[in-house]
């Protein structure tokens, strides 16, 4: 533990929290900046320890607040308020995510942004100002680790291959979709209407649209209508998994702070775009009233009429791919 870290033990050890709304104990972990030191000094200060941790509806109610699309967390994740859900308490949960948000934030300068200028397909985000739009495209990520026909994780030997962020920024690096499939293999790959969601958050975000209260309320209203399907009370429970977002989250944003360009982020940039400035109608296996997006997609009705909208599903398929077998790796 660093010195730093003991005085802050000392200080806060000083101090009655369990008398402390928690919305106050959160204050002071913003304070704290990432809420590192915090983390070290609960380990000594069973003051602080006993008057947090427990909260377990305090927490939650904290932690779904910094969620993207909050009001489906707030109805579709389901914990034991004995034990905090999931795999541990809410507490850390949300400091796992806080910190996850201060740090971009910190980062997200405009000489950061500016970095993305060069990227043929990142380039979008430099006007960007406020950076919540990226866990906006992780939960697009993890809709799509889901529902992505299993075909981007087998054809064209996708299970001969690592994920790699490289694949997203160089058409000869070995990526998926690149090579020569039959027009039978390409059919299979339609992206079906529950992947679709993930997409639209995609285009929604290139374009513009997530700050609007509609916009949002859409992809809320989508996954209290019908997202899932038959297996929607799998899929539901799998997708609002607290772990596995996070888990995602943390592994895009490990070398973010090393710069932008080159960056596991700016390779979802890439893949982002790919799909969106090519139009997301494009990749679709169906035309669907929920998705004014898909009217009219072309006039043939068949999927990847522009074959480098392959790519960046294959690249998004072996990311969530590789994050789960990183978290099975550690269970």
């Amino acid at each position: 533990m660093t010195d730093g870290a003991i005085d802050s033990a000392n200080l806060v050890s000083a101090v009655h929290f369990e008398r402390l709304p928690t919305e106050m104990l959160a204050s002071i972990l913003e304070m704290l900046q990432t809420g590192l030191d915090l983390l070290a000094g609960s380990a000594v200060c069973k003051l602080w320890r006993g008057a947090a941790i427990g909260r377990h509806l305090s927490w939650r109610r904290l932690f779904i607040d910094l969620c993207p699309f909050k009001q489906s967390w707030q109805n579709f994740h389901t914990f034991d308020t004995r034990t905090g859900g999931d795999t541990g308490s809410y507490y850390y949960h949300y400091i796992r995510l806080k910190r996850l948000k201060v740090t971009l934030k910190s980062t997200w300068t405009e000489k950061f942004r500016g970095s993305f200028q060069y990227g043929k397909y990142s380039r979008w985000v430099c006007d960007i100002e406020n950076p919540d739009f990226v866990f906006r495209l992780f939960f697009a990520v993890r809709i799509l680790g889901l529902c992505l026909p299993q075909g981007f994780l087998h054809l064209d030997r996708a299970t001969e291959r690592q994920y790699a962020p490289i694949h997203s920024t160089s058409a000869h690096s070995g990526g998926g979709g690149w090579n020569p499939m039959s027009a039978e293999e390409i059919e299979t790959l339609g992206v079906g209407r529950d992947a679709f969601l993930g997409l639209q958050i995609f285009h929604d975000a290139d374009f513009g649209l997530m700050g609007d209260a509609d916009t949002h309320s859409s992809v809320d209203d989508h996954l209290t209508a019908w997202w899932g399907g038959e297996q929607r009370e799998q899929l539901l429970s799998k997708l609002f998994d607290v772990e596995a977002f996070l888990a995602l989250a943390e592994f895009v944003l490990e070398d973010v702070a090393s710069g932008g360009r080159g960056s596991k982020l700016d390779s979802l940039f890439w893949d982002v775009h790919g799909l969106t400035v090519r139009g997301i109608a494009g990749v679709a296996a169906g035309e669907w009233a929920e998705f004014a997006t898909t009217r009219g997609r072309n006039s043939q009705h068949l999927p990847f009429i522009n074959s480098r909208q392959l790519s960046p599903l294959f690249n998004l398929a072996k990311l969530a791919e590789h994050v789960e077998c990183l978290r099975r790796a550690l269970a």
